[in-house]
């Protein structure tokens, strides 16, 4: 891997372990939408550990330890925690209070059966990430929605960033996910999708930072 691509890997690595800690940090002044969107912070960071240990270990026959059963475990947990981030602020619509429950339960039990029956954890879960980024999209969407058909401004500008972040990173993602299995099969030329993935991680991340100092510079506890 090229100088450059390691600098934006590192980069963004770094980012959510400063993002996660200062987040910790604050997390008695957060609301429950921050505080569910700090908990994803901190299990992002748990799999990227636990990821590039296993990355570095070697198995009796000199290869690498398949590390791809934490993705599938990563997308169910991605899942449940981005939606319960959105849900302090769509639970005022009857729609989404009478349906989020049920909703989360179906999609969980899918991502869950796609793992054990169509693209076991030995493999890229590219249907489970087409389907959790394509609800993420969603959720970004229907909030900036929400957002511009009220007059009074409901939400505070850090909740705004990460919802612009979250927008932007899965997104623009969406596609080298969807895709991820054939991505695979294409030699080292398929290290430049997952080069574009990182840096639009990094620009996740540098959004993040960006809300936390939003954040910081309110004196009162978010409700």
């Amino acid at each position: 891997m090229r100088t450059w691509q390691i600098i934006i890997a590192n980069s963004s690595e770094i980012l959510l372990l400063v993002n996660t800690v200062l987040c910790l940090i604050f997390f008695r002044r957060q609301s429950m939408s921050l505080k569910y969107f700090t908990i994803l912070l901190l299990l992002s960071l748990i799999i990227q550990a636990a990821a590039h240990f296993l990355w570095m270990q070697k198995s009796p026959g000199n290869t690498k330890v398949n590390n791809l059963y934490l993705l599938h475990a990563y997308t169910l947990g991605e899942f449940i925690l981005i939606t319960l981030f959105y849900h302090p602020i769509f639970k005022e619509r009857a729609l989404w209070r009478n349906t989020v429950l049920g909703f989360l339960c179906i999609v969980s039990t899918l991502i869950v059966a796609n793992s054990i029956f169509l693209q076991p954890i030995t493999v890229f879960n590219s249907n489970a990430k087409t389907l959790t980024q394509s609800i993420f999209i969603a959720y970004a969407t229907a909030f900036f929605l929400q957002e511009t058909s009220n007059k009074e401004n409901l939400y505070f500008p850090s909740l705004k960033t990460i919802n612009s972040a979250i927008l932007l990173y899965y997104a623009g993602s969406l596609f080298i996910f969807m895709f991820g299995n054939v991505f695979f099969q294409l030699d080292d030329f398929h290290k430049i999708f997952w080069v574009a993935n990182a840096l639009l991680y990094l620009i996740f991340q540098l959004l993040v930072f960006y809300a936390i100092w939003q954040f910081r510079q309110t004196k009162s506890t978010y409700s």
